[in-house]
């Protein structure tokens, strides 16, 4: 048996995604042969956490917002404990500037530091007019340098979150230090979290052409989205269903 979970990112786009079920039937792996290494659970986990991540952005942000990237300059020399500390001044005296605005502050952000002290942050937040951040963060952020980019939407922030994700692998590998109790990155509480409805199918739907309903376009890589898992040994399958515009 398997599941089928659909993630309602935002109007006109509805993730399927079609996995072994952890709801009903026989949980035990039919690839009993292999084993699992402690660096594969790693990878398994880190690519979870980026689609996770990937469908939060999805939801609350769109091409135009903001990816900011703040670096310091060679004087200042920070723990990652440290530089957490400047984002949270920094965070915070911008949420002032667009609270004085009366607009809705959102964000996600992570971090990641080096042995010898270089840190540097990510944040993506919702964009808001009249604001000039060219003119304004720098003066948030007395460090170093901004570099401020407009939210592009490649792959559906397939590789942005990745990126954002694999920050947190890499301060443990820099710093030779558990990174276990700390999150790979964090948001806001006032995104929109995607609503997922849950439907128990038989295995062979996945060997079926996915059903697309009127007024939708099919989005799949059946070279990466379609296969046998090497940890369960089950079948799973994952595509898009794109609502089409009047104009394509």
């Amino acid at each position: 048996m398997h599941i089928e979970n659909r993630y309602y990112i935002r109007p006109g786009v509805i993730e399927v995604e079609q996995v072994q079920s952890s709801m009903v039937g026989n949980h035990s792996s039919r690839n009993r042969k292999s084993t699992t290494t402690i660096e594969e659970v790693k990878r398994v986990n880190q690519k979870r956490a980026a689609k996770k991540l990937r469908r939060l952005i999805d939801a609350n942000f769109e091409p135009g917002d903001i990816y900011l990237t703040l670096t310091y300059k060679d004087i200042y020399k920070r723990t990652l404990k440290g530089a957490k500390k400047d984002l949270n001044k920094f965070m915070n005296k911008l949420k002032y500037r667009y609270g004085k605005r009366g607009m809705v502050f959102k964000w996600v952000k992570t971090t990641g530091i080096r042995k010898r002290g270089a840190a540097h942050h990510h944040i993506i937040l919702n964009n808001i007019d009249g604001f000039n951040y060219i003119k304004e963060l720098p003066k948030l952020w007395p460090f170093g340098t901004v570099d401020i980019k407009s939210l592009y939407e490649e792959g559906r922030y397939e590789k942005l979150a990745e990126y954002f994700v694999k920050h947190k692998q890499e301060n443990e590998e820099e710093l030779q230090e558990s990174q276990i109790n700390e999150r790979a990155y964090s948001c806001s509480r006032n995104l929109r979290h995607p609503r997922v409805k849950r439907k128990i199918i038989q295995e062979e739907t996945i060997l079926k052409v996915p059903k697309v309903p009127t007024g939708y376009r099919l989005e799949m890589d059946e070279d990466k989205d379609v296969g046998i898992s090497k940890q369960s040994g089950y079948r799973y399958r994952y595509f898009r269903l794109i609502r089409i515009n009047k104009r394509e």
